[in-house]
């Protein structure tokens, strides 16, 4: 192992990964910052570090932005930014323009709406624009703040850089974490945003806009429901119960797919119910009563609808259409269920 990623490892109390544990990947480090992952790893030449590092909650902006012609990290060097930034100008989808002469120009940006990604742009302009003077190559999306830069690996200054990168890229992601709340919840999510927002009030649950959010305490549960962006302008309900400890009985159910066998689980001799989930461990099935199995139907809205549920808690997927969510509907159901397990026998 080089001493360098020893050293960086060390001062910023991270793990190394090994070489070996990737097929393009060599060494990795990672850990944890200010409740941020972060993860640094090198090319398979050990002359390239990239430095990531995550939103604690990822955005629902469909967000994008890099050196106009950079393309993915992955790809393309910074000597073809003028020949991607034609070629995507002629070929490509076209870039978001925001009215900043500026970074315009210098960046390639993407996003579902334009009108909503005013905020993080301004609070992360003079730090792309420094980076792109640079030269390094950097990408900034919904899940993270990713930098590009090359090294001499056998320099003892390389440790001092690579602990500076990571400073500068947790700064920049906090500073976009602050513009959050300015940010406008999704166009498409606006039918949706008073059902969060009078449960919050009812239950002083924490409440998010970007994304559209509520979670906190309800009825001696950890609960949260969030919309999750699935592509542009396509969103799901998520919605989750957990339990303080495990039930006492092992094994769980999900919804049946269109892989699973027809003889696959236990049957607990309700033929609608079976139909729909797939039930494993015969102590758990012996805790669905005829109520909490009516109440897993009942959160069945559509055929589209996935839900597990196991000795931690429930996990209910919904797709977010047109009409307004019934969220206090389905959690009042969601939590009916689980206090009907927790008690079962």
């Amino acid at each position: 192992m080089l001493p360098v990623f020893r050293a960086a490892a060390e001062r910023l109390g991270f793990t190394i990964t090994p070489p070996g544990a990737g097929l393009f990947v060599d060494f990795q480090l990672s850990g944890e910052r200010d409740g941020h992952a972060v993860r640094i790893h090198s090319d398979i030449f050990l002359r390239v570090l990239h430095t990531e590092v995550r939103f604690p909650t990822p955005f629902d902006l469909g967000l994008h932005v890099a050196p106009a012609g950079q393309g993915s990290l992955g790809t393309r060097p910074v000597a073809l930014r003028k020949l991607g930034s034609l070629l995507g100008k002629i070929f490509g989808k076209p870039d978001t323009q925001i009215g900043d002469p500026q970074i315009d120009d210098s960046f390639s940006i993407h996003a579902d709406e334009d009108s909503r990604i005013g905020p993080v742009l301004e609070a992360a302009r003079e730090d792309l624009l420094a980076w792109h003077e640079s030269g390094v190559s950097f990408e900034l999306d919904d899940r993270k703040v990713s930098l590009r830069r090359y090294y001499s690996l056998t320099s003892g200054q390389t440790v001092d850089s690579i602990c500076a990168d990571v400073d500068a890229v947790l700064a920049l992601a906090k500073r976009i974490e602050r513009a959050r709340e300015d940010l406008p919840t999704a166009e498409v999510l606006k039918v949706h945003a008073p059902a969060f927002a009078e449960l919050s009030a009812l239950h002083g649950l924490h409440l998010s806009t970007t994304p559209l959010a509520t979670w906190g305490t309800l009825a001696g549960l950890t609960y949260f429901a969030h919309a999750t962006r699935r592509g542009p302008g396509l969103f799901e309900l998520e919605l989750g119960l957990a339990s303080p400890g495990p039930w006492a009985a092992k094994g769980g159910l999900r919804t049946r797919t269109e892989d699973d066998d027809d003889d696959a689980g236990l049957r607990v001799g309700d033929e609608r119910f079976d139909e729909v989930f797939l039930v494993e461990g015969a102590d758990f099935a012996k805790r669905l009563s005829e109520d909490a199995r009516k109440g897993l139907l009942g959160l069945m809205r559509g055929e589209s609808n996935e839900l597990r549920l196991g000795e931690h808690g429930l996990h209910l997927r919904a797709p977010l259409g047109a009409d307004r969510v019934p969220l206090a509907e389905l959690t009042e159901k969601a939590i009916a269920v689980v206090k009907a397990i927790e008690g079962g026998s």
